[in-house]
């Protein structure tokens, strides 16, 4: 089977992508990195836009800026006129993501910073190196997280979208946008109930202060679980993941293997972590020569069940170098039996298409399938039947067109 996703760029430009983005993120300061990365101007081309479908356009850019610069100085091309830009939205976004903090924390509010902020603060050395396209905060309880949603649309956002466990607001600027996504859990990899479940992530995260804000940081085992659960919900691994993953790993002075493992035990778990794991991994060894996943993380997963994935291993090595990133998840659960996967319900939706009525209709009924199978074998009787009103009502609400955020707006203007 040929990768789904077809990228253009040649022989051994992954490889350069991979290392050039990774010399840039480990200086502090954002210079050019002199010969290693002189290629010619169409090689850097591709890379480029290679880099900008994975979402590390910055730091390709930094390190390959010398390849692509005008002939005059007084000309400037299309990469560094979007480089100004990179920079102009990332001073928006963090300006507002601060001025946002404040606000929670000013009306006594525990917020928790979660994914691209949290890593951009905590993982990479300069934070022009991490880019995200919104700010995800996670909060303490629902009326807290409804209150904070209640504070954004006095402070001028609106609500562009809202699920049982997520709502996005943006404020506009002139020529921005900034994005907030409130959260009641970390993730799900289902629509309307919580699964997996989390453990508590409150009780072991530590408080620090964030341009003036004291807020609760999660640990990085608990970052590592975030991420990993957000590339599978959106059955893509990115550049940008690779490098998130890599820096969570290799920048905990002594991350705790022991608790992934032990988190990995159970089904959903495996599904989670086995695959970008995996992936990660193959990415360091080919293209930087670095084991970033214990051996024997792997072999306690692998231990207890499915998916079998160290048996494909060479193939899908095999499919990197030649299709380069990012990797899509349906050629991965091709090789691993995706029918068997509790993220089956997930691949009717990832096509980049708008998916038709019925393999939405189809997600429902698969989402009520794990919910009386791998959710009650997991979580028991009681979890598994608490879940079942929840995957009603909101798939009763989505398809009579009831929108969650009309139903939101209303609630909070009339709070």
């Amino acid at each position: 089977m040929g990768s789904i996703i077809r990228n253009n760029i040649g022989p051994g430009e992954t490889g350069l992508l991979i290392r050039s983005i990774v010399e840039s993120i480990s200086k502090q300061a954002y210079k050019p990195l002199g010969p290693t990365f002189n290629v010619s101007r169409e090689h850097a081309t591709r890379i480029l836009d290679t880099a900008l479908r994975n979402d590390v356009f910055y730091p390709a850019y930094v390190a390959l800026r010398e390849s692509v610069s005008g002939k005059t100085a007084t000309k400037r091309n299309s990469f560094e006129n979007l480089s100004y830009q990179y920079l102009a939205a990332n001073a928006v976004w963090l300006t507002e993501s601060y001025h946002v903090l404040r606000l929670f924390v000013e009306n006594d509010l525990r917020v928790m910073p979660m994914k691209g902020f949290l890593l951009a603060h905590f993982y990479y050395p300069n934070k022009l190196m991490r880019f995200a396209w919104d700010t995800d905060l996670l909060f303490v309880s629902e009326r807290e997280k409804m209150e904070a949603e209640r504070l954004l649309l006095q402070d001028k956002f609106h609500v562009d979208y809202s699920s049982p466990f997520e709502t996005k607001l943006t404020k506009r600027f002139s020529r921005f946008s900034v994005h907030v996504e409130t959260h009641s859990c970390p993730g799900s990899l289902m629509y309307a109930f919580e699964f997996p479940k989390w453990n508590d992530l409150w009780a072991n995260s530590a408080r620090v202060t964030i341009a003036g804000s004291a807020v609760d940081v999660m640990q990085p085992e608990d970052a590592l679980l975030v991420s990993c659960v957000s590339v599978c919900s959106r059955g893509m691994l990115t550049a940008k993941d690779f490098l998130d993953l890599r820096q969570i790993i290799r920048t905990s002075k002594s991350f705790r293997w022991d608790i992934i493992a032990g988190i990995g035990r159970k089904s959903i778990w495996r599904h989670i972590l086995l695959i970008p794991l995996h992936l990660v991994d193959i990415i360091a060894k080919i293209y930087l020569n670095e084991a970033l996943v214990p051996k024997n993380v792997f072999e306690d997963l692998a231990r207890y069940g499915e998916p079998d994935v160290v048996t494909n291993l060479p193939t899908i090595a095999r499919m990197i170098e030649r299709a380069g990133l990012p990797v899509d998840y349906r050629d991965i659960l091709y090789y691993i039996g995706y029918a068997r996967s509790p993220l089956l319900a997930n691949f009717l939706l990832w096509p980049p298409e708008n998916p038709t009525l019925i393999k939405r209709i189809l997600r429902v009924f698969v989402e009520a399938l794990n919910i009386l199978t791998v959710v009650r074998r997991e979580h028991g009787d009681r979890y598994a039947v608490s879940c079942l009103p929840s995957w009603f009502s909101a798939y009763v609400a989505k398809f009579s067109r009831k929108r969650f955020s009309e139903n939101l707006r209303e609630t909070l203007h009339a709070s």
